[in-house]
């Protein structure tokens, strides 16, 4: 009874606070002006709570809370799987080692990464980054007008390590979906 005690407090209490602020609310509004004045004596509300219940249509409200907690405790249950048991659900990809290639009229090298997304039930491209064109590194995007990107292993080596990016990263992205479902890809 705590558990059902407990799930009504959290799911239900601010909706039906709120509902019932609102639907008071209404109701002050829409009563005749004569009628306003006595609203604040509250003897409506005392009405509503005399107000007498069948006996079965008590229960049926307790077991219908009942099984509306059970339901929304597997439901949870589900969503709260570990790691390994979400891994092996993953389905297999096709385009696993699909995870660079050229794009643009530069022929600028393109590297990437794949993640599964349990609620889409898809693969997403994840880690969409432009290779070095001196030494072919995975280089970092700038954060602010990913129109540059800098290549750490120049920098270290005392080169030139910014260069300028021709092609658009949604662009990009949508030309790898394009490749893979019109299966324009030697995997």
């Amino acid at each position: 009874m705590k558990k059902i005690y407990s799930w009504i407090i959290d799911k239900w209490l601010a909706g039906f606070i709120t509902a019932s602020f609102f639907f008071i609310l209404k109701l002050y509004i829409e009563l005749p002006e004569d009628s306003k004045s006595n609203f604040f004596n509250f003897g409506w509300l005392k009405e509503i709570f005399n107000m007498q219940i069948p006996l079965y249509f008590a229960i049926l409200i307790v077991l219908f809370l009942i099984i509306i907690t059970r339901f929304e405790k597997l439901r949870l249950k589900r969503g709260f799987t570990s790691e390994k048991s979400h891994e092996s659900k993953t389905p297999y990809n096709h385009y696993k080692n699909y995870k660079s290639d050229i794009f643009g009229v530069k022929k600028s090298k393109w590297s990437w990464d794949y993640k599964w997304l349990a609620h889409r039930q898809s693969f997403e491209i994840t880690d969409l980054k432009p290779n070095c064109p001196v030494c072919d590194t995975t280089m970092d995007l700038d954060d602010y007008s990913y129109h540059s990107a800098d290549c750490h292993k120049c920098r270290l080596d005392g080169k030139n390590y910014t260069f300028r990016i021709s092609e658009n990263i949604s662009d990009v992205s949508k030309e790898i979906i394009r490749k893979i479902k019109n299966n324009e890809v030697s995997t």
